[in-house]
Protein backbone atom coordinates (compact mmCIF):
# COMPACT_ATOMS: atom_id res chain seq x y z
CA UNK A 1 0.00 0.00 0.00
CA UNK A 2 1.55 3.30 -0.76
CA UNK A 3 2.54 5.79 1.94
CA UNK A 4 -0.53 8.45 2.35
CA UNK A 5 1.01 11.89 2.27
CA UNK A 6 -0.76 14.76 3.98
CA UNK A 7 -0.53 18.67 4.32
CA UNK A 8 2.20 19.75 7.20
CA UNK A 9 -0.93 21.57 9.62
CA UNK A 10 -2.90 18.04 8.59
CA UNK A 11 -0.64 15.78 9.42
CA UNK A 12 0.08 18.00 13.06
CA UNK A 13 -3.74 18.62 13.80
CA UNK A 14 -4.17 14.22 13.29
CA UNK A 15 -1.28 13.82 16.24
CA UNK A 16 -2.55 16.46 18.38
CA UNK A 17 -6.44 15.03 17.96
CA UNK A 18 -4.53 11.28 18.56
CA UNK A 19 -2.88 12.80 21.64
CA UNK A 20 -5.69 14.29 22.97
CA UNK A 21 -7.35 11.35 23.10
CA UNK A 22 -5.13 8.62 24.11
CA UNK A 23 -4.18 11.06 27.08
CA UNK A 24 -8.08 11.41 28.31
CA UNK A 25 -8.27 7.89 27.62
CA UNK A 26 -5.24 6.44 29.53
CA UNK A 27 -3.27 9.88 31.39
CA UNK A 28 -0.32 11.84 30.13
CA UNK A 29 1.87 9.49 32.20
CA UNK A 30 0.29 6.25 30.91
CA UNK A 31 0.48 7.36 27.27
CA UNK A 32 4.00 6.84 25.65
CA UNK A 33 4.69 8.34 22.32
CA UNK A 34 4.63 4.86 21.12
CA UNK A 35 1.18 4.80 21.67
CA UNK A 36 0.39 8.09 19.87
CA UNK A 37 2.24 7.03 16.86
CA UNK A 38 1.00 3.66 16.47
CA UNK A 39 -2.85 5.04 16.29
CA UNK A 40 -2.09 7.80 14.32
CA UNK A 41 -0.26 4.99 11.81
CA UNK A 42 3.09 7.30 11.66
CA UNK A 43 6.69 6.43 12.26
CA UNK A 44 8.27 8.04 15.56
CA UNK A 45 10.58 9.92 13.44
CA UNK A 46 7.35 11.99 11.61
CA UNK A 47 6.26 12.86 15.40
CA UNK A 48 9.52 14.37 16.56
CA UNK A 49 9.29 16.55 13.36
CA UNK A 50 6.45 18.00 14.31
CA UNK A 51 7.30 18.01 18.82
CA UNK A 52 9.90 17.65 21.16
CA UNK A 53 8.35 15.67 23.16
CA UNK A 54 5.03 14.04 24.63
CA UNK A 55 5.26 17.37 26.86
CA UNK A 56 5.15 19.75 24.14
CA UNK A 57 2.09 18.15 21.92
CA UNK A 58 0.44 18.46 25.34
CA UNK A 59 1.19 22.18 25.35
CA UNK A 60 -0.19 22.36 21.57
CA UNK A 61 -3.37 20.46 22.62
CA UNK A 62 -3.78 23.01 25.34
CA UNK A 63 -3.17 26.20 23.49
CA UNK A 64 -5.35 25.00 20.72
CA UNK A 65 -8.20 24.50 23.08
CA UNK A 66 -7.61 28.05 25.11
CA UNK A 67 -7.22 29.86 21.17
CA UNK A 68 -10.69 28.39 20.61
CA UNK A 69 -12.27 29.18 24.17
CA UNK A 70 -11.19 33.14 23.02
CA UNK A 71 -12.04 33.25 19.41
CA UNK A 72 -15.84 33.20 21.27
CA UNK A 73 -15.10 35.73 23.71
CA UNK A 74 -12.97 37.68 21.39
CA UNK A 75 -16.24 38.00 19.47
CA UNK A 76 -18.53 39.03 22.75
CA UNK A 77 -15.69 41.53 23.71
CA UNK A 78 -15.48 42.74 20.17
CA UNK A 79 -19.62 43.90 20.57
CA UNK A 80 -18.91 47.47 21.30
CA UNK A 81 -22.61 48.09 21.22
CA UNK A 82 -23.23 46.65 24.41
CA UNK A 83 -22.42 48.37 27.87
CA UNK A 84 -19.63 47.20 29.96
CA UNK A 85 -21.56 45.34 32.27
CA UNK A 86 -23.15 43.32 29.94
CA UNK A 87 -19.96 42.87 27.77
CA UNK A 88 -18.08 41.47 31.06
CA UNK A 89 -21.29 39.36 31.82
CA UNK A 90 -21.32 37.86 28.39
CA UNK A 91 -16.70 36.73 28.08
CA UNK A 92 -17.48 35.38 31.99
CA UNK A 93 -20.49 33.44 30.56
CA UNK A 94 -18.30 31.89 27.66
CA UNK A 95 -15.94 30.61 30.25
CA UNK A 96 -18.69 29.16 32.32
CA UNK A 97 -19.73 27.50 29.20
CA UNK A 98 -16.09 25.88 28.89
CA UNK A 99 -15.79 24.88 32.42
CA UNK A 100 -19.06 22.45 31.42
CA UNK A 101 -17.57 20.86 28.09
CA UNK A 102 -16.12 17.74 27.84
CA UNK A 103 -13.08 19.78 26.29
CA UNK A 104 -12.35 21.41 29.68
CA UNK A 105 -11.42 17.85 31.10
CA UNK A 106 -7.74 17.67 29.88
CA UNK A 107 -7.00 20.53 32.34
CA UNK A 108 -7.99 18.41 34.68
CA UNK A 109 -4.76 16.06 34.03
CA UNK A 110 -2.11 18.77 35.09
CA UNK A 111 -3.28 18.81 38.39
CA UNK A 112 -3.82 14.67 38.91
CA UNK A 113 -0.75 14.15 37.29
CA UNK A 114 1.05 17.03 38.92
CA UNK A 115 2.24 18.71 35.49
CA UNK A 116 3.72 21.94 37.07
CA UNK A 117 5.48 23.21 34.41
CA UNK A 118 3.00 22.58 31.38
CA UNK A 119 0.30 24.33 34.29
CA UNK A 120 2.21 27.49 34.88
CA UNK A 121 2.91 27.81 30.89
CA UNK A 122 -0.61 27.46 30.15
CA UNK A 123 -1.98 29.64 32.62
CA UNK A 124 0.49 32.31 31.66
CA UNK A 125 -0.44 31.71 28.05
CA UNK A 126 -4.15 32.05 29.28
CA UNK A 127 -3.42 35.32 30.71
CA UNK A 128 -1.35 37.12 28.06
CA UNK A 129 -4.89 36.92 26.09
CA UNK A 130 -7.80 37.39 28.87
CA UNK A 131 -6.34 40.46 30.32
CA UNK A 132 -6.25 42.31 27.49
CA UNK A 133 -9.80 41.23 27.03
CA UNK A 134 -10.59 42.60 30.37
CA UNK A 135 -8.69 45.60 30.47
CA UNK A 136 -10.95 46.97 27.27
CA UNK A 137 -14.21 46.45 29.17
CA UNK A 138 -12.91 48.02 32.03
CA UNK A 139 -11.66 51.12 29.71
CA UNK A 140 -15.10 50.91 28.27
CA UNK A 141 -17.00 50.85 32.01
CA UNK A 142 -14.74 53.68 33.34
CA UNK A 143 -15.50 55.77 29.88
CA UNK A 144 -19.59 55.06 31.02
CA UNK A 145 -18.98 56.29 34.50
CA UNK A 146 -19.80 52.34 36.03
CA UNK A 147 -16.68 51.56 36.79
CA UNK A 148 -13.60 52.76 38.38
CA UNK A 149 -10.81 50.52 38.89
CA UNK A 150 -7.53 51.28 41.10
CA UNK A 151 -4.65 49.52 41.02
CA UNK A 152 -5.54 47.49 37.55
CA UNK A 153 -3.09 44.68 37.40
CA UNK A 154 -3.42 44.08 40.64
CA UNK A 155 -7.31 43.59 41.05
CA UNK A 156 -7.49 41.67 37.54
CA UNK A 157 -5.23 39.38 38.97
CA UNK A 158 -6.99 38.92 42.17
CA UNK A 159 -10.89 39.22 40.04
CA UNK A 160 -9.93 36.58 38.08
CA UNK A 161 -8.75 33.91 41.29
CA UNK A 162 -11.96 34.96 42.60
CA UNK A 163 -13.85 33.65 39.84
CA UNK A 164 -11.54 31.03 38.75
CA UNK A 165 -12.65 29.21 41.95
CA UNK A 166 -16.03 29.60 40.72
CA UNK A 167 -15.18 28.03 37.61
CA UNK A 168 -13.71 25.24 39.29
CA UNK A 169 -16.79 24.40 41.15
CA UNK A 170 -18.73 24.49 37.63
CA UNK A 171 -16.19 22.06 36.38
CA UNK A 172 -16.61 19.62 39.25
CA UNK A 173 -20.19 19.69 39.31
CA UNK A 174 -20.63 20.93 42.45
CA UNK A 175 -24.14 20.73 44.06
CA UNK A 176 -26.72 23.94 43.00
CA UNK A 177 -27.17 25.41 46.07
CA UNK A 178 -23.59 25.57 47.26
CA UNK A 179 -22.63 26.97 43.74
CA UNK A 180 -24.81 29.44 44.15
CA UNK A 181 -23.30 30.95 47.72
CA UNK A 182 -20.25 30.98 45.24
CA UNK A 183 -21.53 32.80 42.24
CA UNK A 184 -23.03 35.27 44.82
CA UNK A 185 -19.32 35.78 46.52
CA UNK A 186 -18.16 36.71 43.25
CA UNK A 187 -20.94 38.61 42.15
CA UNK A 188 -20.31 40.75 45.61
CA UNK A 189 -16.31 40.95 45.25
CA UNK A 190 -16.98 42.11 41.45
CA UNK A 191 -18.72 44.95 42.33
CA UNK A 192 -16.34 45.94 45.16
CA UNK A 193 -13.12 44.95 43.12
CA UNK A 194 -14.70 46.91 39.81
CA UNK A 195 -16.14 49.92 41.19
CA UNK A 196 -19.81 49.23 39.99
CA UNK A 197 -23.11 49.25 41.56
CA UNK A 198 -25.38 46.27 41.59
CA UNK A 199 -23.88 44.12 38.69
CA UNK A 200 -25.17 41.03 38.68
CA UNK A 201 -23.83 37.56 37.58
CA UNK A 202 -26.51 34.56 37.24
CA UNK A 203 -25.63 32.42 34.30
CA UNK A 204 -27.77 29.91 32.60
CA UNK A 205 -27.77 26.56 34.71
CA UNK A 206 -26.63 23.50 33.12
CA UNK A 207 -29.40 21.94 30.76
CA UNK A 208 -29.72 18.17 31.34
CA UNK A 209 -28.63 16.02 29.23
Amino acid sequence: MPRVVKAHDERKQELVKTAGALFQERGFRNTSVSDIVSRTGVAQGTFYYYFESKEAVLEAILRGLIDNVFMQVKTCCESKSEEAGLRLRMILESFVDFSRSEDARIFRLLREEEQVLIADRAREYWNRKLFPLLNSVIDQGMREGVMKVEHRDETLLFFWKVFHAYCEGVFKGEEPRRLDVKRQLFEKLANVLLGMENWTFRPEPERSA
